[in-house]
């Protein structure tokens, strides 16, 4: 039993970079990064996380655009040392005043001195599955 829960959920983590993992087999040390669907208790402190990361983000000097977070879609969580979130979010482009884009952040709070790590913030990227209209019998 349990390998069968290990081997079907562990194609999860490496397509998705832990953030967007929908179906969770429960708890097993096969599936460390579990969504976390109620996270309105600890919502001010995400969204701090989240403001943290983007306000970095925006200070790179290679970034054209400016960022503000709007809303937080969905959190995934892994517990090590540190609090781990992988956070979906919903950001608005105040370079261009209209577009509203998704990020991807990767943020960590250490569970005893609440250090806090910005481990990625990255605009989300598509997936595209490829297709081939004509596949080359060989």
């Amino acid at each position: 039993m349990f390998y069968r829960i290990a081997k079907s959920s562990s194609h999860f983590g490496p397509h998705t970079s832990s953030f967007d993992i929908d179906v969770h087999p429960g708890w097993s040390p096969a599936s460390r990064v579990t969504p976390y669907l109620d996270f309105s208790y600890r919502f001010e402190s995400l969204m701090e996380l989240a403001n943290h990361a983007i306000r970095k983000y925006n200070e790179k000097e290679c970034n054209v655009y400016k960022y503000k977070v709007l809303k937080i879609e969905k959190v995934n969580y892994l517990q090590t040392a540190y609090h781990r979130y992988f956070m979906t979010v919903k950001v608005l482009n105040l370079t261009l005043a209209t577009p509203i884009e998704t990020f991807q952040i990767g943020a960590a709070e250490h569970v005893f001195n609440h250090n806090i790590v910005i481990l990625c913030c990255r605009p989300k990227e598509e997936v595209v599955i490829a297709q081939l209209d004509n596949p080359v019998q060989t």
